[in-house]
């Protein structure tokens, strides 16, 4: 009963730091930011093991949602490497944006939200009829 709640509250806590950073800001405060982010890389991909456990592959698997969790949490873990690796590469910079994408897992738990984001998806072809 509390699992869920707590993911999604990981998630916004995510989110939040991911959205506290600044340009310019010290170098503690950015390596704080890391490190917070690492530690929920952590706690997201204990998740995938024990929902991986509890549901077994095959159910695991055969939910869209759960492929789209994988997705975002090993490539997190790619992005958290490759930050550590090359602190100051640009290209890195440009990989952290992958993290936002932490925060599309809300839609799953929020049914109005997830209703908006269906919306929004049945829509963007007609955009492209919009710009031409």
């Amino acid at each position: 009963r509390l699992f869920d709640p707590a993911i999604m509250g990981c998630i916004v806590a995510n989110v939040l730091f991911m959205a506290a950073g600044w340009h310019g800001e010290p170098d503690a405060w950015s390596r704080t930011t890391q490190d917070i982010s690492f530690a929920f890389t952590l706690v997201f991909m204990l998740e995938f093991v024990l929902k991986l456990a509890a549901l077994g592959p095959r159910e695991y698997w055969s939910s869209a949602w759960n492929r789209f969790d994988f997705v975002i949490v090993a490539g997190s873990a790619v992005v958290d490497l490759a930050f550590s690796l090359f602190r100051g590469a640009s290209f890195v910079r440009v990989l952290r944006l992958f993290r936002v994408t932490r925060m599309f897992r809300l839609i799953r738990s929020l049914k109005s939200l997830k209703a908006l984001f269906q919306t929004l998806l049945v829509s963007l072809p007609a955009f492209w009829n919009v710009g031409a």
